[in-house]
Order: C-alpha cells, then structure tokens, then sequence
C-alpha cells in the first residue's frame, strides 16, 4: 500500500476544531437511534483489526455531501494517497486532517443534513500510509448520542476524541455529557491498529443542558 510522509510534529488543524461547532450548531438535525454501548463503561473492546481494509461506507441517510447548498461547506475532493483510499470506498472527505509523525487522521461522511452536517460520518485513522481503524464502531450523524465533535493527536501513538452523550430531555444543541476517549497506535507484525483504552464521561457544563 502506498506510504504517506507527514510531518514529524503534531499538528492539530483549525479547521477542524471549527467543524466541531458545526457539528453542534442550532437547528434540527437526525438523532441517531440507539445508545451507543461502547462508550457505556470505562475500558471498551476493540473493533479495529491490523491488516483490515477501510470500511466501506454506509447507504446515504441525507442529501448527498455536493448538493448545491452545501457546496461551500467543508466536503472536498481527497487530496493524498491516503484519502483517496478512503473515497474509492464510498466516503466523501470533510474537514481538514490532522498529522502527528506517521500518523494521520481524516474525516469522511456519505450524506448531510438541512444545515449541512455530516450524517453517516466516520473518523479514520492511518499510519504510514496503512489503515489503523476507526474512532467508532459504527458511522455517526451530527448531533446524535455518540458522535464524535473534536478529536486530536496528543502523539504520534496517541489520540484522544470526545463524543456527546444525549439524555432523553437534552436539547440537539446541548448534550448534558460528553464521553472522552483515549487510544494507542500499535503497531503489529499485520499491520497498525488503533486501540481504545479508556473512556471518561463527565457533565457537559453547557448553558441550558439539564444536570
């Protein structure tokens, strides 16, 4: 598989930080069905598997990322090796990614909804030009319980996400818990894998969610 060199400091893009306020903007949006279990206790099991391929991706649930709408929001053609590994499996990029040494991380959804948020997205993950996993073990819709809304390299080997957690009564705009994951980057004689390793849960602290 074709190797991708990034760069060997850490580099968390604004971009990406600023697509995190998108995926809680006012408005309505497509809760996702389900409490996402993995993010239930503290040491989740592993999905990801060294050698596996990028997933593909899941039937559109919304318009199509290049409706005419949306064609100033932050969908855009891939832009490496890497992230054309991900188009060719069905998945239209968003955002900007992120590099820590070998270790690169983009993002990627198949539909949005009427503001333009990302349905059907997921998190990848790859190191050295080779898929490692993804942040969650299934595809995610903006503003449902379980979606990811910032992530970020502490490491070349380490990455950290948090992903809302909704109560019944919580607004869309305000989820009353978020859910910080902590992963590994291993690397084995298959190939790399990403890891979970922890999850912490604590109050959101958001003005108007309930306590």
């Amino acid at each position: 598989m074709t190797s991708v060199t990034a760069s060997r400091e850490t580099r968390t893009s604004s971009g990406a930080l600023a697509w995190a306020a998108v995926l809680l903007a006012v408005g309505p949006a497509r809760a996702q069905p389900g409490a996402p279990a993995w993010l239930e206790g503290t040491h989740p099991a592993g999905w990801n598997r060294p050698g596996a391929g990028v997933p593909e991706a899941p039937p559109p649930a919304g318009d199509l990322p290049d409706v005419a709408r949306c064609r100033n929001a932050s969908a855009r053609p891939p832009g490496d090796a890497v992230e054309r590994l991900v188009a060719a499996s069905g998945w239209t990029l968003f955002g900007a990614a992120q590099e820590a040494g070998g270790a690169r991380m983009v993002s990627a959804c198949t539909s949005v909804d009427g503001m333009c948020r990302p349905l059907g997205y997921q998190v990848f993950v790859f190191v050295d030009g080779r898929f490692a996993g993804t942040l969650s073990p299934r595809p995610m819709d903006a503003r449902g319980d379980g979606s990811a809304t910032a992530q970020r390299f502490l490491s070349p080997v380490s990455v950290v996400a948090e992903f809302s957690r909704y109560a019944p009564s919580d607004p869309l705009c305000c989820p009353s818990r978020f859910a910080t994951v902590s992963y590994e980057l291993r690397r084995t004689a298959r190939g790399p894998v990403l890891v979970p390793t922890h999850v912490t849960t604590a109050a959101s602290g958001r003005a108007g969610a309930p306590r």
